[in-house]
């Protein structure tokens, strides 16, 4: 169950998608529905019909998707796999009026505090990462960032600093345009009426703000010389930001915040630099910019690639479904 409804244009439609793709491999009898049709008797119907064996919500979770994936479990007698991808749960003392009657087979976790949080209310879990699609996202040579570059209108010297996400303050985008001699490339979505004014104040800046959704995202990476994710507070992004992946899986330098379980999967080094405030920034792009400072970011996320993140879910499900039958 995840929020895929045929585009691949923000981080959640993109773990359910890749997910539910990458299991098909294994699992032929494999069907993906949109929790958004959640409300819909075709939603009931289809999973009515289905009779599955395992049900894994993606989205989550929060006490709606808790209680929603309690509800099918009953009435399918299926097993129940819950990702912690984004979780939205009260404080823990709240949640443990209700913690048992809705707990689930396993909460795939990203991060510690969820780890912990779940351990607390002694629900089994698993740390799975996100994934990466290693085939779509690869490095670009000299001559292919010059001809990309030129096709998106920017110069063969201009220095490019990239931002992927919502328009958002938590995402601290405003931060970057504190950056000199540098381009600030930011592609945005807004998705709620509350961030139009926010959208719309990042339009009087200095940065290039594109508000589009690029199917070929792989080739806006390419033109930059550094991405960057600032950000600190929580539910600014996934637990394991794909931007993060997809930058590094283009090989590119990356200066990013320890969000979620980001330096949990990740070392630094050879090109990935943590940092714990947006001062650190200027200090990091200078490092990076050094003619002698190694790129080698694509290494450090090539064992996360969706079919490694597959395998690793598939044996979470076969493990579940033996405990039940025992």
């Amino acid at each position: 169950m995840g929020s895929y409804s045929g585009s691949l244009d923000e981080g959640m439609a993109n773990v359910s998608y890749h997910i539910y793709a990458n299991l098909r491999t294994k699992y032929s009898d494999l069907s993906l529905v949109n929790v958004g049709d959640a409300f819909s008797l075709k939603f009931w119907k289809t999973i009515i019909k289905f009779k599955p064996d395992i049900i894994h919500y993606i989205p989550g979770p929060s006490l709606k998707s808790l209680a929603l994936v309690k509800l099918i479990q009953i009435i399918t007698k299926a097993r129940s796999i819950i990702s912690a991808t984004k979780p939205d749960l009260p404080k823990p003392r709240y949640f443990r009026l209700v913690s048992g009657i809705l707990k689930p087979h396993l909460v795939i976790v990203q991060s510690k505090k969820s780890e912990d949080f779940f351990k607390i209310m002694k629900y089994g879990t698993k740390f799975i990462p996100n994934g990466v699609n290693i085939e779509k996202f690869l490095p670009v040579d000299k001559e292919k960032k010059k001809e990309l570059r030129h096709k998106y209108e920017f110069n063969e010297e201009d220095f490019i600093i990239l931002h992927i996400g919502p328009v958002k303050n938590g995402r601290n985008q405003n931060s970057l345009l504190q950056i000199q001699n540098a381009k600030i490339l930011l592609v945005v979505s807004v998705t709620n009426p509350s961030e139009k004014v926010a959208y719309q104040e990042l339009l009087k800046t200095r940065a290039i703000v594109w508000k589009k959704y690029f199917p070929n995202i792989q080739e806006i990476y390419a033109i930059a010389d550094i991405y960057a994710f600032p950000v600190f507070e929580e539910l600014n992004s996934i637990e394991i930001p794909l931007s993060v992946l997809e930058a590094m899986s283009c090989n590119l330098p990356v200066i990013t915040t320890r969000y979620g379980a980001l330096d949990r999967i990740l070392d630094e080094g050879e090109g990935l630099i943590f940092i714990d405030s947006p001062d650190q920034i200027h200090s990091s792009i200078s490092r990076l910019r050094s003619d002698n400072y190694i790129i080698n970011t694509r290494k450090k996320i090539e064992s996360l690639s969706w079919i490694n993140i597959a395998k690793e879910i598939s044996n979470a499900y076969e493990e579940i479904y033996q405990k039940s039958d025992r």
